[in-house]
């Protein structure tokens, strides 16, 4: 009967051991089915986030080439207002420039028109003291002849 006995502690043991062996196999193949649910969420992320890091990717060489873009408009904007600014700075220049032309050409006009107001108030002066000698000439011979 103790043989007996023992045997069905082993037995009892063994399907003890069984049960918490197949427990084992159960909890063991639940946690590989996790491991592959995982796996894939790990690889769905992984691939969601390289999709994203791509999309900034582009985005940020985008917002670089637009600001490469911008810093040219300016410069190139600077370049023609600094060309712009050298022509006006030229043109008021040259505006001066005549402008001070014409007045030394007015000077000069004044003194000449000065100089030949003085030449024909010479001339002026010169044919009365002609006209005044050939009156008197005149009135000499009129007085020649009358006598």
């Amino acid at each position: 009967e103790e043989t007996r006995r023992e045997r069905v502690e082993e037995q009892q043991r063994v399907a003890g051991a069984q049960a918490r062996m197949e427990g084992l196999e159960e909890e063991m193949q639940t946690l590989k089915a996790r491991e592959r649910d995982l796996t894939k969420q790990i690889k769905r992320e992984e691939q969601q986030f390289q999709t994203e890091n791509a999309e900034l990717n582009k985005r940020a060489r985008q917002v670089e080439e637009e600001q490469r873009i911008a810093v040219l408009a300016v410069e190139r904007t600077r370049q023609v207002y600094e060309e712009e600014r050298a022509k006006v700075i030229g043109l008021e220049e040259k505006s001066k420039q005549l402008k001070d032309e014409a007045r030394a050409r007015e000077t000069q006009l004044t003194e000449k028109q000065k100089e030949q107001e003085r030449e024909m108030a010479r001339d002026l002066k010169v044919q009365q003291k002609r006209a005044t000698e050939i009156l008197r000439q005149m009135q000499a011979l009129e007085g020649d002849v009358v006598a």
